[in-house]
């Protein structure tokens, strides 16, 4: 059987940043505006591939998921606005090392 990961890329991050943009590790970072990634379907009950992403983040930031199911969370407080994101994902098959492409903007 042939399994398959995504690969998830954040091209672009421009949201509202936290207050204190150093404590990136901290449960109550990002807690305006954020970008989260999940390894799983169930965004309460799956693994988190990324902390809570808030402000500008540099090109290129990549997450690699275990199996063919990611969940992107988004959250805004509507109050102070940025550009948004932009993601792009790979499908890759772990057999055949196949890529299938694909983006979305948020």
């Amino acid at each position: 059987m042939v399994g398959q990961v995504i690969e998830l890329r954040v091209t672009f991050l421009d949201v509202e940043p936290d207050e204190d943009e150093d404590d990136v590790d901290d449960d109550e970072s990002c807690s305006y505006d954020s970008l989260q990634l999940f390894d799983g379907a169930d965004v309460s009950r799956s693994e988190p591939l990324s902390a809570r992403l808030c402000g500008r983040l540099p090109p290129s930031t990549t997450f690699v998921t275990s199996s063919n199911v990611a969940s992107v969370h988004f959250r805004s407080d509507y109050f102070t606005t940025g550009t948004g994101f932009q993601l792009d994902y790979h499908v890759i098959v772990v057999s055949q090392q196949q890529r299938l492409t694909g983006s979305t903007i948020g």
